[in-house]
């Protein structure tokens, strides 16, 4: 009667009233804890890595990089952003046509007295 009155079946009434959850559904919940925990500790600073290498540490758990993230996002936490990569800065670096003899390279090879072929004997 409550199934009617609810718009379920009974086999789907039972099959909630009477779930088990799974190993991965339990190992889930707990670890969700755990990480909740590591970040509020952290006070919002630990991202996915510090908090896998916290678990590691405190726990002895090894618990992939993929579940934590998954984790911190079904949780809305984020870690505060690591240092930017830094560029090279190529705005003085040499380049093909600095490697090519020019006319600046010849000028100081004739001030040393010698040509191109003349480094050799130097």
């Amino acid at each position: 009667m409550a199934c009617r009155i609810a718009g379920v079946s009974r086999s789907c009434f039972y099959e909630f009233k009477y779930h088990v959850p799974s190993d991965r559904q339990i190992r889930r919940l707990l670890l969700s804890g755990l990480v909740a925990d590591i970040h509020k500790r952290s006070r919002g600073t630990y991202g996915m890595l510090r908090i896998r290498a916290a678990l590691l540490r405190e726990q002895d758990m090894v618990v992939n990089k993929k579940l934590i993230l998954s984790i911190m996002r079904e949780l809305g936490i984020k870690g505060l952003p690591g240092p930017k990569k830094r560029r090279k800065n190529l705005v003085n670096a040499a380049t093909e046509e600095d490697l090519i003899c020019d006319s600046s390279f010849s000028l100081r090879c004739h001030d040393l007295g010698g040509t191109v072929s003349g480094w050799e004997e130097l």
